[in-house]
């Protein structure tokens, strides 16, 4: 049952074996290398938009909150103070959108568009508000000595 083959050449196939196995190996690692590297990128993006929700879930509040004080003022210079701040916030939000839209991926972009209206929508119709109630109160401002009106204050933002 002696083998044909001499003992160097035995020797030979062991170690193109053990580099076949090897380069097989390093492949191997390569491809689990660059596969948990794209799942961290993915996670990432991931965390980055959770973050980006709460963001403008929380300035969206911010909004609706200053919202709420310029209808309740019954002052020139709190509507000012709620107004200022409705708008500041409006653009807070197309900010974190703005910068949101950077990481959106190709199969969110549909969705993140049509989202991407609806906060549009919904900022130029606070802006409207934070410009156009406070107007109500022209007169009082006028006989203050305010100089800059609501719409005046608006059309320079």
């Amino acid at each position: 049952m002696a083998s044909r083959l001499s003992l160097a050449a035995k020797l030979y196939s062991i170690f193109a074996l053990f580099a076949v196995l090897t380069a097989a190996i390093a492949v191997l690692s390569d491809y689990n290398t660059r596969k948990a590297a794209e799942l961290t990128h993915a996670i990432e993006t991931a965390n980055l938009a959770a973050l980006n929700v709460e963001r403008v879930n929380s300035q969206v509040y911010a909004v609706v909150m200053e919202s709420r004080g310029v209808y309740m003022s019954t002052d020139p210079a709190a509507v000012k103070k709620f107004g200022d701040g409705l708008l500041r916030f409006n653009d807070q939000i197309l900010n974190v959108v703005k910068r949101w839209e950077a990481i959106v991926q190709g199969d969110d972009a549909e969705q993140f568009a049509t989202f991407e209206k609806r906060i549009e929508q919904f900022v130029e119709f606070r802006k409207e508000l934070g410009c156009a109630v406070p107007t109500r109160f022209l007169p009082l401002r006028a006989a203050s000595g305010a100089t800059m009106t609501p719409t005046a204050r608006c059309a320079r933002r």
